[in-house]
């Protein structure tokens, strides 16, 4: 169980950084996305939920709410593809 908890921390921090960075870049959805894959698995959140409603979910109901974040996170990249940072082609040459 402690393998599973430094594991889950771990990718927490992971997914975290990863959010910050998108929503710096001006990802906004895709970092709504990526903020639902960090609570998913932050432990204190998962105990927090569970102790608020008295259920939790079992890893692999976790693990597919998080492929269906990942998901939304690619069709809104495939969506909404990025633009260029500059304003007109004259700008960029």
């Amino acid at each position: 169980m402690t393998f599973w908890l430094v594991i889950s921390w771990i990718f927490s921090v992971l997914f975290a950084v990863v959010t910050v960075a998108i929503f710096g870049m001006g990802g906004r959805l895709q970092a709504l996305f990526f903020l639902g894959i960090v609570l998913l698995l932050l432990p204190p959140f998962r105990t927090f939920i569970h102790n608020l409603t008295g259920k939790s979910l079992s890893w692999w109901g976790r693990g597919l709410l998080i492929i269906g974040l990942l998901g939304g996170v690619v069709l809104s990249f495939v969506l909404n593809p990025s633009t260029s940072i500059y304003k007109s082609p004259k700008v960029e040459a």
